[in-house]
Order: structure tokens, then sequence, then C-alpha cells
């Protein structure tokens, strides 16, 4: 019963703007759009909570997850300028810091893998502190990397995102990446099998394992 739920909620956070519930409810039903991947609902809802809880604490958590519905329904340019600006006005460093590092998401999933690259490091180097919270940096660089074929740069890639997040899910990905990167520069046959190996052993129970099986 989905929609009514949203129906109802909807109503009484029209009905009672005021109410202490209002900012929880707004939230919720932005939220439970987006993970079911209706990016047009949650983006109205949560613009619709923009206009009427200027003041929130969680105003610059709610205009990323805006951005976040902008590049999931491909509107780049969009996403970008408000993550541009969340980065230069929010009111925690937090927001800032994600801000930032969502940036390189967006010319990551346009496949400007250049621009992409560009905006994971220059994150990584304005705000170190915060790279540990963002592993997708890590992997989506040695991912553009790849996919420029760039195979060198993309090998040391993915081993400085495995040794930053060993246990990291995309883990197996990452080593069979290593794995088709080495086949593709000519190593030792060796070499390669090894990593895939490992990716297997290693994270057996993900996603990336299965793809090593494959290799």
């Amino acid at each position: 019963n989905f929609e009514l739920a949203m129906g109802l909620y909807r109503y009484l956070a029209e009905r009672f703007p005021d109410s202490p519930l209002a900012t929880r409810t707004i939230l919720l039903m932005g939220y439970a759009q987006q993970d079911r991947g209706d990016s047009f609902a949650a983006l109205n809802t949560f613009q619709r909570f923009e206009r009427l809880k200027p003041e929130s604490k969680f105003f610059d958590q709610v205009k990323i997850s805006e951005a976040e519905a902008y590049l999931n329904l491909k509107k780049f340019d969009e996403a970008y300028k408000i993550l541009d600006d969340v980065e230069k006005t929010a009111k925690t460093r937090k927001d800032s810091f994600e801000a930032a590092f969502r940036k390189g998401d967006i010319y990551f999933e346009d496949r400007d893998y250049p621009a992409a690259i560009a905006k994971y490091r220059e994150a990584i180097k304005k705000y170190p502190e915060a790279a540990g919270e963002y592993p997708n940096a890590f992997f989506n660089t040695a991912e553009a990397l790849y996919w420029k074929q760039d195979y060198r740069q993309a090998l040391n890639a993915y081993r400085e995102f495995l040794q930053r997040f060993p246990d990291n899910k995309y883990g197996g990905y990452a080593m069979t990446r290593l794995g088709e990167s080495l086949e593709i520069l000519g190593a030792d046959p060796k070499r390669s099998m090894g990593a895939y190996l490992e990716a297997y052993f290693r994270y057996r129970d993900t996603p990336g394992a299965a793809v090593a099986r494959v290799r």
C-alpha cells in the first residue's frame, strides 16, 4: 500500500506543516521514493522540503539527495550546480566533504572519465581527512583510468583502492580488474591468474568473485 501511505503522509504534512513530525514525515517520503527508484517523485518531495524547512539542520543533506535524484534522471548540470553550491555554503564540513566527493560521481556517470578523475583527485587533495569515508572516489578513479585504456595507471589505482579498503565489497571487482589489466599489458599469465584466484578466495561471496571465477 505504498501509494496510499504516500498520499496520507502528503496530506498530513500539508495539513499540519508546523507539527514536530512534519520534517520526519517529508524526509521519510523522499527517501522512500528514492529507494524505490522513483527519482522524479523524490526530487519533488525534496524540493518541497527545501521550501518548507529552509532552517532545518537536514537542509544540506536534502540538497545532496536532490542532486542524486537529478543524477539518476541524467540531469548532470543541475546535479553539479547543487553539489558545487553545497560544498561552498554547507553549515557543516561533513556536508561540504560529501558534496565535493560526489561531484566526481556526476562526471563518472556521464562517462566523462578525464573530468571524473580530476574531480576525485581534487577532492582527495582538498579534503584528505575525509578520503577514507569515500571508497567510491578511489574505485571510480581506477575504473575511469581503465576505460580510458590507461591500464598501467589503472593498475596502481586498483592497488591503492585495495590497500586503503581491503574489506570493501567492491574488492572482488578491483582484484579482477587487476588480473584483466595484467592480461591486457601482456604480463605473465600466472600473475593475472593469481589475481583472479585471490579475488575469488578473498571475496568469495561477492559478485566480483563470481566474475573472477569466470575469468
